[in-house]
């Protein structure tokens, strides 16, 4: 990706007259907005290497702004991570963001403003690309901050979109293609370690929610599910605490010699306390003492209506509610045991209420709203359906490309990669 630093103003561009005020104070919230809505010329950040395919998801964590941009190079190639926002180029180091690791995943820093000619740089010491968008918006500024101040929530529609009926059958072909996906990722898992590893890894995952979820698996894959589970309640959850690095490293040392993860990996900020990194561990502690003598079996065992039973998990707080447990039952218990037990896994997956939706499956079935498209009754299988939607078509914009709008019968759903993020 071409480097973006500084430019000339040209002499007729009325709307450059911000690069000739580096004192300008703006609220980074509408540098956020002008982002994330395109009020830029993208031909002319084209021109400058910056081909913006997806802005990013706004993130309400600690870290960059904008999650998950995808940005072409000028030779087509998708350059994938994370975007900060700032009103100065300066306001990078202002606020220390080259000391912390959290960034280290930023590929491009947008700025209203390039006041400094030195390009950020992450912990690591790695360059940074930056747009500065000043120099490029489709209107004067002082418009944009009017619009942006009085703008009304827009109905976000889907264009072309095809007919109510047609739309269902898509989403429920989406979902069986995901319930597809994940049986066969799970299948190599345990062909790899085993089905009480796998699953375990997979709870491990869980338990990380998104921000988390790499973090976990880590934690999951050192401190394995036969060691853990051999030990008592307290030594697993010291164990997991210690390898995570939130509790003393003393008890490591006749398994691992340092905590897994370095300092800062864990993602606390924003994170609500019952989802905390330390209460989630313990929740995993005490699940794996629970089904200690095999989660494979458990689930083999059990009454199928009462999967989630088996990951609800309460100690001084509800470590695991309701919700949480029937993400599990969706995203692990189900393709396990329609993978190894004959359970009809789409089946059950239209029976189940849907759990609560994550911000993918929000915004798609906004758009559907806008259209006066609703899903009655609105079950599991239609979330994951939309869920696979949103992270193969929304994420990228590739509305042209989305069975969605297409009429004429259910379109095949193609599998391929997608975010690792379980509903």
């Amino acid at each position: 990706m071409a480097m973006a630093i500084a430019y000339p103003p040209a002499q007729n561009d009325p709307y450059l007259t911000v690069r000739e005020r580096p004192d300008l104070r703006v609220d980074e919230r509408l540098v956020w907005w002008i982002w994330q809505t395109r009020r830029f010329d993208s031909s002319r950040a084209r021109e400058r290497g910056f081909d913006v395919v997806f802005p990013g998801w706004p993130s309400t964590t600690a870290g960059p702004d904008f999650r998950d941009a995808i940005i072409a190079t000028a030779d087509g190639a998708l350059g994938h991570g994370d975007v900060e926002i700032h009103t100065h180029a300066s306001d990078w180091f202002a606020h220390r963001h080259h000391q912390d690791a959290a960034y280290d995943r930023v590929r491009l820093h947008v700025v209203l403003v390039a006041d400094q000619l030195i390009p950020a740089c992450t912990s690591s010491g790695r360059v940074l690309d930056q747009l500065e968008l000043g120099s490029i918006l489709l209107a004067p500024l002082s418009d944009l901050e009017r619009h942006f101040t009085n703008e009304a929530p827009e109905i976000v529609h889907c264009p072309q979109i095809a007919a109510a009926a047609d739309t269902t059958e898509v989403i429920e072909a989406a979902g069986m293609a995901r319930f597809e996906d994940k049986t066969l990722r799970l299948r190599s898992d345990v062909e790899a370690v085993g089905s009480d590893e796998a699953l375990y890894r997979l709870l491990a995952e869980s338990m990380g929610y998104s921000v988390n979820r790499a973090a976990f698996r880590k934690i999951a894959e050192a401190v394995p599910f036969a060691l853990l589970s051999s030990l008592s309640l307290f030594e697993a959850e010291r164990l997991l605490l210690s390898a995570a690095g939130l509790a003393s490293a003393e008890l490591l040392s006749p398994f691992i010699d340092r905590p897994v993860l370095a300092p800062g990996e864990l993602v606390t900020f924003r994170v609500r306390p019952g989802n905390a990194p330390r209460a989630r561990l313990r929740a995993l502690a005490r699940l794996v003492n629970r089904h200690r003598a095999g989660i494979g079996d458990a689930l083999r065992d059990a009454d199928a209506g009462r999967l989630h039973e088996l990951f609800l998990v309460e100690a001084d707080d509800v470590l695991v509610g309701k919700g949480r447990a029937l993400d599990i039952v969706i995203n692990i218990a189900l393709p396990y045991l329609s993978a190894y037990h004959g359970l009809d896994g789409v089946l059950a997956l239209k029976t189940l209420s849907a759990p609560a939706d994550n911000r993918w499956v929000s915004s798609l079935r906004a758009k559907l709203s806008g259209d006066g498209i609703q899903i009655r009754p609105y079950r599991a299988l239609h979330q994951q359906g939309l869920l696979h939607l949103a992270l193969r078509f929304c994420r990228f914009d590739h509305c042209e490309a989305c069975p969605l709008h297409q009429s004429g019968g259910t379109p095949k759903i193609e599998d391929g990669d997608e975010v690792s993020e379980q509903a």
